[in-house]
């Protein structure tokens, strides 16, 4: 029978250890195993099922990685005081002053959106919204 070990390809035990399995298309290529997460695979085959209401999250932060010892079980509210990044995909400062609501997370967290981005957005598609009225006429 096949384990999830057949497809680590193990490092130094302080790096990232890849995975040479199948991978979520649909999920930013997250490594998966029989159906689900990798990382969660080898969490529950060494360490069993993590606490009830807690998430198996990945310290280094690499979504890619399997390496057991970059796993930690850790409440969602720990995991997204994690996630709190400085800056947006584009580089804006993620200040109290340039972040604003995005809606809710599925477990009903609020989500911080960059203010200057959203704005940006806004501007492109309020222009793109005149030309369509002025091309419809």
């Amino acid at each position: 029978m096949t384990s999830v070990f057949d497809f680590v390809v193990p490092g130094l035990a302080d790096h990232c250890w890849d995975w040479d399995g199948n991978v979520n298309k649909h999920d930013n290529d997250r490594p998966v195993w029989d159906g689900v997460n990798a990382a969660r695979a080898i969490w529950f085959e060494l360490y069993g099922e993590p606490p009830e209401g807690f998430h198996v999250e990945h310290i280094c932060e690499n979504r890619a990685c399997v390496n057991p010892l970059h796993l930690d079980a850790v409440h969602p509210d720990v995991n997204y005081a994690r996630l709190r990044i400085e800056k947006c995909k584009r580089g804006h400062e993620m200040t109290e002053g340039n972040i604003c609501n995005g809606g809710k997370t599925p477990l009903g967290k609020p989500k911080r959106k960059c203010r200057t981005c959203t704005q940006a957005r806004e501007k492109v598609r309020s222009k793109r919204r005149a030309l369509a009225r002025k091309g419809g006429q």
